[in-house]
């Protein structure tokens, strides 16, 4: 199992969606931990270390943004992956402030799999380099930016 071991916090108000990525994550090995909004996500990283963070954008209490920025006092070492139907430019604004990954509505799974996958192989084997000012960034430091069009199709 890829994920054997592994802790992915999924920050989701919409439950069905929240049900379908826990479940495919979960099938695939990840210990997955669901939160129903921002604030109860934010709870969750001060209980304990998460691989990395899956989080919509648009949630009551406490937008996948306003997350983004508190997971990275908390755990600045934590990739964040979010996922969203919202307006595209926000999916800059995103990647600017250190997301991982935006990931267009609706998801195919395969691709919430394949970027999760990225994000943990980032995180064991490039956070050595990463906020340091090394001249060139290597490739493992360097932001997934997965964009998937209504179709589902990446880009």
């Amino acid at each position: 199992m890829e994920g054997y071991g592994l802790r992915v916090l999924v920050a989701e108000d919409d439950e069905p969606m929240r049900d379908v990525i826990t479940d495919v994550l979960t099938k695939a090995g990840y210990n997955v931990f669901p939160a129903v909004d921002g604030m109860a996500a934010i709870q969750e990283l001060k209980k304990r270390h998460y691989d990395v963070i899956l989080t919509d954008y648009q949630m009551p209490r406490l937008n996948g943004l306003e997350l983004l920025a508190l997971s990275q006092e908390l755990m600045p070492e934590t990739p964040v992956i979010l996922i969203s139907g919202a307006h595209p430019s926000l999916e800059q604004v995103a990647i600017e402030r250190g997301a991982f990954a935006w990931i267009r509505k609706p998801v195919p799974m395969t691709q919430v799999l394949l970027i999760v996958r990225t994000a943990m192989k980032q995180t064991r084997f490039g956070h050595s380099d990463a906020g340091t000012d090394s001249g060139s960034p290597t490739e493992s430091s360097l932001p997934l930016v997965a964009s998937i069009d209504l179709a589902g199709r990446a880009r």
